[in-house]
């Protein structure tokens, strides 16, 4: 019997920035699609810093940093359907997230 349902922050409840810009600035490389989602790895693991992975992903996008960081750090889009429906669940379930953020 199911009875809590876990559900990941970023890619399913927040959505859109780092896909949104990897789409534009990497999909059509895959040499530089596969670098810039090492370093995402890396950052996410804890190690490099944010710091580098800004300087990495400017230097493989070919944007400054500014704009890296600017494009990067303006936001995520909520999935407000999928909120509605956790809140159909929280009736009958335990609900969580998980989230595995890098620090800053």
């Amino acid at each position: 019997m199911i009875k809590a349902i876990i559900f990941d922050c970023f890619g399913v409840i927040l959505t859109g920035t780092w896909a949104q810009f990897r789409d534009t600035h990497f999909i059509h490389d895959d040499y530089l699609l596969q670098r810039a989602d090492e370093a995402t790895r890396a950052v996410d693991l804890g190690l490099i810093s944010r710091e580098d992975y800004r300087e990495t992903i400017a230097e493989l996008s070919g944007l400054t940093l500014a704009d890296v960081v600017e494009l990067l750090e303006k936001g995520s889009d909520i999935n407000v359907q999928l909120l509605e429906f956790i809140r159909t669940l929280k009736k009958n379930y335990k609900v969580g997230m998980l989230s595995s953020v890098a620090p800053n």
